[in-house]
């Protein structure tokens, strides 16, 4: 028995069995100190409690986002000790200094939470600090109810909310409380997936599995050895899926990265449980999206992020390289020496199904052995054509690419003019219908030149300074380019028409397209009418007046 593996399922919620060893009761096992990933806002928190005045910090978010684990890990960094069991507990910080700790404002009835607040925004009047873990629903609808004056309380939720949105934990006055605000929500998560994964699989917590009589077949501590030998592609892949779902607007908190993770190691067995089988069927790329073998476990979707996994079809999706793996069966060369025993130990068994096809697809999304060239293409097949140049700059820090930067220019012509066939030096920012088939002969409202656009990068926030965002510049102003809106472009460019956009993604080109409008050069002298030709470029026709006679140019 390792009782290690007892501790990762007690993480997810595959069978309703576990402890729900979440937040507190996490903290409690002996293993999560051993498993805890550094989070570097912590540095952040404890440098302001020891530098800054008297404030009171609110570590905000969802549910599952870590506010517990970063309370646990500043105070521990303080030398105090993070376990207590009330509700409001006082620190000392330095000679004279204290803090009061509120480990979860959220669990206090909705008269406690108002009587505590109150007293709370008071403390640092009085020179004593206030850290405060809350979840963002509850900490507005109370911090509201502060105040008697309707409007007065509107006005203040809103200022809270601003500092939520921009995120930059800095110390802000709100109607004479002190607070500094760190909404969890917004911070970039996806680099704690590898880091946990490190944890998870150190040798200390699998020693007691050398004299197992199971090892030999054990899936469990199969898939943490395939891990270790599979490390970079299979840890490239899984922070690759969760860019992706962020990017996409499916942030995973830290919870059900956690929860996936685990399931993805043990499927839910304890060491009794594991009984010799097929190795392909508990492979972790199976488990991650809630299979066994070519069979969907519809149990395993009690995992949220199982369910998101398996719900994303990603490894439905068609790849260049599908002809050496699924026509030509080139294993040998796709996969190193594990993976091709596992594959012909089943591929004796099992039916050269689509099932079949999808699992060696899964098996090729964690395992493949394939060059950087052609890693990038698989890239671009399974999450899109823009997304490997757009993580370059995202998370390694690359600079905007001419490529980037003419996508963007051609895909403006495309939603402006319907066609990119013009090598004109000017977009004309034209007054179409919003149908998604541009018309033949559109009004300009005015135009931008080629040279007034830029394309940048730059830290995405204060606490997301690891995170690049895209940034196109138009004539001064600044607006970010998110992953969806750069795969929008490609279609355009590539003249895929869509009616039927995401409303996030609608909303974020509508605003691109005021600004542009805003930004346009025009004229109160004449104005242009845009009309295509029979060879599919635009001509532009001038209307203006002259000796009381309306002119055609």
């Amino acid at each position: 028995m390792n009782s290690f593996v007892s501790y990762l399922n007690g993480l997810h919620n595959y069978n309703a069995q576990n402890q729900n060893a979440y937040g507190e009761r996490n903290i409690e096992s002996p293993f999560y100190a051993k498993t805890m990933v550094p989070l570097p806002i912590c540095d952040m928190i404890y440098d302001s409690m020891k530098d800054e005045e008297p404030h009171m910090i609110i570590l905000t978010g969802h549910a599952g986002d870590g506010k517990t684990s970063i309370m646990f890990q500043v105070l521990e960094k303080m030398g105090e000790d993070p376990k207590f069991k009330e509700s409001i507990h006082d620190i000392h910080i330095t000679d004279g200094n204290s803090c009061s700790c509120i480990k979860d404002f959220s669990e206090l009835s909705d008269e406690l939470k108002l009587s505590t607040l109150r007293e709370l925004v008071k403390y640092p009047e009085n020179g004593k600090y206030v850290f405060m873990v809350a979840n963002t629903g509850p900490l507005i609808n109370t911090f509201g109810k502060l105040f008697d004056v309707k409007e007065t309380a509107e006005r203040a939720q809103m200022q809270l909310i601003d500092a939520m949105d921009s995120n930059d934990g800095m110390i802000r006055n709100i109607y004479g409380y002190k607070i500094a605000v760190i909404n969890m929500a917004a911070i970039d998560n996806t680099s704690f997936s590898t880091a946990f994964l490190d944890k998870i699989k150190a040798e200390e917590l699998w020693s007691s599995c050398e004299g197992c009589p199971k090892k030999a077949y054990c899936h469990i501590l199969g898939n943490r050895d395939l891990l270790n030998k599979n490390r970079d592609r299979a840890y490239e892949f899984i922070r690759n899926y969760y860019v992706w779902l962020n990017e996409y607007g499916s942030r995973l908190t830290i919870r059900s990265i956690t929860e996936h993770l685990a399931y993805m190691i043990t499927g839910g067995f304890d060491c009794e449980n594991v009984e010799k089988k097929s190795a392909h069927i508990f492979l972790l790329s199976n488990l991650f999206f809630g299979f066994e073998g070519t069979v969907s476990n519809d149990l395993a979707e009690n995992v949220l992020a199982v369910r998101i996994a398996k719900n994303s079809g990603i490894f439905r999706r068609r790849l260049r390289n599908d002809e050496q793996l699924l026509i030509r069966r080139n294993y040998k060369t796709l996969f190193g020496q594990e993976i091709n025993t596992i594959i012909a130990d089943a591929d004796n068994l099992t039916k050269r199904t689509q099932e079949w096809d999808e699992e060696l697809r899964r098996m090729y999304l964690f395992f493949n052995i394939v060059d950087e060239a052609q890693k990038k293409k698989d890239i671009e097949d399974i999450f899109s054509r823009q997304f490997y140049n757009y993580t370059q700059v995202r998370d390694y820090g690359m600079k905007a690419s001419k490529n980037q930067k003419d996508l963007v220019i051609d895909a403006l012509r495309m939603l402006y003019v319907g066609t990119v066939l013009s090598n004109d030096n000017v977009i004309p920012v034209t007054l179409g219908s919003e149908s998604g088939i541009t018309p033949s002969v559109q009004l300009v409202a005015g135009e931008i030149t080629k040279n007034a656009i830029e394309l940048s990068t730059k830290t995405d926030s204060k606490l997301n300074n690891k995170k690049q965002a895209l940034v196109l510049t138009i004539s001064g102003r600044e607006f970010i380019l998110t992953l969806p809106m750069m795969d929008y472009f490609e279609e355009l460019k590539n003249g895929v028409i869509a009616t039927n956009l995401d409303p996030q993604l609608s909303h974020g080109i509508e605003n691109l397209k005021s600004m542009m409008l805003a930004l346009s050069d025009q004229s109160n002298d004449s104005f242009d009418i845009l009309v295509m030709n029979n060879n599919g470029k635009p001509e532009k026709i001038s209307v203006f007046i002259e000796d009381d006679k309306i002119k055609v140019q």
